[in-house]
């Protein structure tokens, strides 16, 4: 006999079945008697949610986490993808996770179930994930708001790239994209930011490299020598190539790099030099930063055209472009500021006409 259905949360996510001869029913036969042997029941119960269905929850999220992000995701059906796993299990892992904050057992509590899906394909847990946070906290440009904030970051992204690859290499688990990743945030009060969005690593291309055809050598021996004409403010104008798998910043025409950048640099904005850093960095030239021109970008290809014929044009335009007007005047120095902006422009262009003038006059 049935004596009731429904729903009562015992167990967020946990829906059970209860069949035993020592339960009795009320007189109305609707519902049963929460007498001493409904309380054992309930026990018996809470053990094998506790224990049992505790193990069987570890095991089906980890075998899930190992899957194929890419196969998982992309199932057929979504309630069959990781997603829809994830969905049907968060709620006792979140019941489980929240209870074990409050005692500590052997295995070191929920904290410790590598069970979250990473790019790189070992799963992760959130104690790793809390751990990377603490470490790495500091400031980032969050590419939803555009803004530049300060917070423990929780990395992921959609699929693995070279800097999901350095991240791991480094130590730092990068979650797949997917809904527990607001999740894991929330717990370890962190901020979730995608590894390609915020890390930049364009490729600096050296003069002698292969790739680089005779025109594009040309055009940025004449960038150089512009700038070196009238005041060098970066310590070398370099080809940079900006596109890679998952890359940000392939529509971006320059960067600007430490010397000793050899891996992926947080994309915190483009660091342009103003006229004040010029002034400084010329008595340290290690102070100096490199800047990166985008070889695949339009305008690069544009001004690589247009030095074929004017050379002095396409390379004042490119100086024009990277740091002359880079609105960061200081309010106390306008006056000083503006004279050096003009004077310094004036040179260059005469110095551009003079390379234009002479190409012509050779010409002749």
């Amino acid at each position: 006999m049935t004596l009731k259905e429904g729903h009562k949360a015992f167990y967020p996510g946990v829906l059970f079945r209860a069949k035993s001869r020592y339960l009795e029913h009320t007189l109305t036969r609707d519902n049963v008697i929460e007498d001493e042997n409904y309380r054992k029941l309930l026990k018996i119960v809470e053990r094998l949610v506790l224990r049992d269905l505790r193990g069987i929850l570890r095991h089906r999220m980890t075998e899930a986490a190992k899957a194929s992000p890419q196969k998982s995701i992309g199932a057929d059906s979504a309630a069959d993808g990781l997603p829809g796993k994830w969905e049907r299990h968060w709620r006792f892992f979140d019941f489980l996770y929240r209870r074990s904050r409050s005692w500590i057992r052997s295995d070191g509590g929920i904290s410790e179930w590598t069970v979250f899906p990473a790019v790189a394909g070992q799963p992760v847990s959130i104690e790793a994930v809390r751990a990377a946070a603490r470490q790495k906290r500091g400031v980032y440009r969050d590419p939803d708001s555009n803004k530049v904030v300060t917070c423990k970051p929780v990395y992921y992204d959609s699929s693995p790239n070279r800097i999901t690859d350095a991240l791991q290499r480094m130590g730092l688990p990068v979650l797949q994209a997917g809904p527990w990743v607001d999740w894991i945030a929330r717990q370890v009060g962190g901020r979730p930011l995608k590894v390609s969005s915020i890390f930049m690593w364009p490729e600096i291309v050296l003069d002698d490299a292969a790739s680089l055809d005779t025109d594009t050598k040309s055009f940025f021996t004449t960038v150089r020598q512009l700038e070196g004409a009238v005041r060098r403010r970066y310590r070398k104008i370099v080809p940079g190539v900006f596109h890679y798998p998952g890359s940000s910043i392939q529509d971006v025409f320059f960067l600007t790099r430490k010397a000793d950048d050899a891996g992926p640099a947080v994309r915190t904005g483009r660091h342009p030099v103003t006229f004040l850093d010029c002034v400084w960095s010329s008595l340290f030239d290690r102070a100096r930063r490199y800047a990166l021109i985008n070889i695949s970008h339009p305008f690069t290809r544009r001004l690589i055209l247009l030095h074929r014929t004017q050379p002095g044009l396409a390379g004042y335009l490119c100086l024009k472009v990277i740091h002359l007007h880079d609105g960061r005047t200081p309010p106390d120095q306008r006056d000083k500021y503006s004279n050096l902006a003009e004077n310094l422009e004036t040179r260059l262009v005469q110095e551009a006409v003079r390379l234009d003038t002479d190409r012509v006059a050779a010409r002749v």
